[in-house]
């Protein structure tokens, strides 16, 4: 019972560590947004009291699991004195066979836990800031399934919304301006130029509408963002032709 104790305990811990290498990486990611203004404080909040409360759950298991190993190396003592001086029926080996098959169960678990901590860690030859995270620990992915999505820091465009009577003005290559807010409500202002419009109108997200009540529809422009403008991700960038 003290070995089945043991794992027991040790798949707990594992389980929260799995679960507590997730949640630092949600946090970093979150840091880097907020920074950004791009998620709310209370999101930032959420995941780092969950993260405190593990580790502390993790923590108080630790010196369990300490406990349990003591015992467990005093009981193996026990019965190695005993089997030298006793013989040991064949029947106790029949009614220990269900708890060794149980202690099997728990260190296959075992196995599996680190593998799953061993596949948090992400390989890829790819640079930049991680924006959204699809899948949490325990959870399955198809072939081709998203995992997580990672932008550029600067981003290389921006997507402007045109009414019906400004697309006609606009081609592939038309001059723009593109002006960001800075801080102290100062803008900086530069130069730029149509990519691509889109063939149909689309609704654009709802910030963008002047009424919050009423939907808007617009033709999607895709503007180059100069790379001097300092634009960050999720940052609103104001457009006008030039």
């Amino acid at each position: 019972m003290n070995r089945l104790k043991e794992l027991e305990i040790a798949a707990l811990i594992e389980t929260d560590r799995v679960r507590l290498e997730f949640l630092r990486l949600q946090m970093a990611v979150l840091s880097k947004l907020q920074a950004q203004q791009t998620v709310s404080n209370l999101t930032s909040r959420e995941a780092e009291a969950e993260c405190r409360a593990i580790e502390k759950s993790v923590q108080e298991n630790e010196k369990t699991l300490a406990q349990a190993r003591l015992d467990l190396a005093q009981a193996r003592q026990r019965q190695e004195a005993f089997e030298k001086n006793h013989v040991v029926p064949q029947q106790v080996d029949q009614v220990l066979e269900p708890l060794r098959a149980a202690i099997t169960v728990q260190e296959r678990l075992m196995e599996e836990l680190g593998i799953r901590r061993e596949m948090l860690v992400l390989k890829s030859p790819m640079d930049g800031v991680v924006q959204q995270v699809w899948l949490g620990p325990g959870e399955s992915a198809w072939i081709g399934e998203p995992v997580l999505t990672v932008v550029s820091p600067r981003p290389f465009a921006v997507v402007a919304y045109a009414t019906a009577d400004q697309v006609g003005l606009l081609e592939s290559g038309s001059p723009v301006r593109s002006q960001v807010a800075r801080d102290g409500g100062d803008r900086q202002s530069k130069g730029s130029h149509v990519v691509a419009i889109g063939p149909m109108a689309e609704k654009p997200p709802t910030q963008l509408w002047r009424n919050p009540t009423v939907p808007e529809w617009g033709w999607p422009v895709k503007i180059a963002v100069p790379p001097t403008l300092g634009v960050l991700c999720g940052q609103m960038v104001g457009v006008c032709r030039r």
